[in-house]
């Protein structure tokens, strides 16, 4: 159905609709990723399941998103962005609403996979057509900063879905926020074969540098996803907070979110990629330290801020910085965004596990261990892509 092969750009869209899409999009895709405390908290105290049947839960979603974002990658120049979008919401909206019904593990474990296949959809085109734009550095952290936005929203709101259903009142308000969403997905760009051909040929991609973004996209995003799967968990368990307050500072954490990813826009390339990509996954270290390690409500608090506005901070440096300048024609930054959160996954099942075996506080050990090993290697690629000619 989205196998359409469009010879001719679409005409241009404002400005301001692109970056909406892009934000609403990015916001629709992510949801599995971004949500995924709320619903492990969801199905821990609605249905009674261990952390590490939720952790396999979160990352089985995030793993099919990531997947099918990194599967379809090598067709979007010729599938159209936008129907893509619209398809995946409308499925992945189906499968939420369904997923409150459900009450057995058995059967949860498949929906969950279907629900990442659709937002995988949904992700991927946005990745690549943000990538793809003119300024694909500017308009995809302002795309991040209204995600985020409505991200701050959800985590205000979603606490009083729980108290009214619990985990179904969750899954049917998330399937009814993802159909809101198809409507925007008409403003997305849909880039023509020849002009990606063009564009393409200009620069020759090196593989050594790919592979070495994607090992440091992995590590740091492995220990991140250990980390943000049991945020909620930490903030109950360590520092004896109610889901209310967890919520409220999770929504104040995306002020922080925005603001990162206002800075890489504005920030873009003025001192290079490797002293703002590096400097961010040492910060990214040390906020895990901090939050797995909280006594007061003070220091979760700061410690989640500072995670959020540095993680944030490096996305568009990642999508749609190294690996747009790697390939402009956007299907990289496709794949990347799905490495990016399949490694996520894995960090979110290994966080479960890690909780039952050693302790919350472990998560800290694993997230300082894997940023810190991306730092320098994020730094590498930087200045390798800064010696290549334009």
């Amino acid at each position: 159905m989205v196998s359409t092969k469009f010879n001719m750009k679409r005409s241009e869209t404002p400005i301001a609709f692109l970056i909406l899409a892009i934000g609403v999009g990015l916001f629709a895709g992510s949801m599995g990723v971004y949500l995924v405390p709320v619903q492990i908290g969801a199905l821990i105290d609605g249905l009674g399941f261990s952390a590490s049947q939720t952790g396999l839960l979160g990352a089985v979603e995030v793993g099919a998103m990531s997947i099918t974002a990194i599967a379809i990658s090598s067709k979007l120049d010729r599938w159209s962005r936008s129907r893509t979008a619209m398809y995946g919401a409308i499925f992945a909206a189906a499968c939420e609403i369904l997923t409150g019904f459900i009450d057995t593990l058995i059967l949860l474990f498949p929906l969950r996979i279907l629900v990442g296949i659709g937002c995988g959809l949904v992700f991927g085109a946005i990745c690549a057509a943000a990538a793809s734009t003119s300024n694909p550095d500017r308009n995809f952290g302002w795309g991040q900063a209204v995600m985020n936005l409505l991200f701050m929203i959800m985590f205000i709101l979603l606490p009083y879905t729980l108290s009214i259903d619990l985990h179904r009142g969750l899954f049917v308000a998330l399937g009814i926020v993802l159909l809101l969403t198809v409507p925007f997905y008409r403003s997305l760009p849909d880039v023509c074969t020849d002009i990606i051909s063009q564009e393409s040929s200009g620069r020759k991609a090196n593989t050594a540098l790919i592979a070495m973004l994607i090992l440091a996209t992995v590590l740091l995003n492995i220990g991140l996803g250990a980390l943000w799967g049991f945020v909620e968990r930490i903030g109950s368990d360590n520092v004896g907070l109610s889901p209310e307050m967890i919520g409220t500072v999770l929504s104040m954490s995306t002020l922080f979110m925005i603001g990162g990813s206002l800075f890489a826009a504005w920030l873009g390339v003025r001192i290079g990629r490797a002293i703002p990509m590096a400097s961010a996954s040492v910060l990214c270290a040390l906020a895990a330290m901090l939050v797995t390690n909280a006594e007061t409500l003070m220091i979760y608090a700061g410690g989640l801020f500072l995670y959020n506005a540095a993680y944030l901070f490096l996305g568009p440096y990642i999508i749609a910085g190294s690996a747009s300048a790697l390939d402009p024609s956007g299907r990289l930054a496709s794949a990347m965004g799905g490495i990016m959160f399949f490694s996520y996954s894995v960090g979110i099942g290994a966080g479960g596990f890690i909780a039952d075996i050693i302790s919350l506080a472990g998560i800290g050990l694993l997230a300082l261990f894997t940023c810190l090993l991306a730092a320098p290697l994020f730094a590498i690629v930087s200045m390798r892509l800064e010696l290549q000619p334009s």
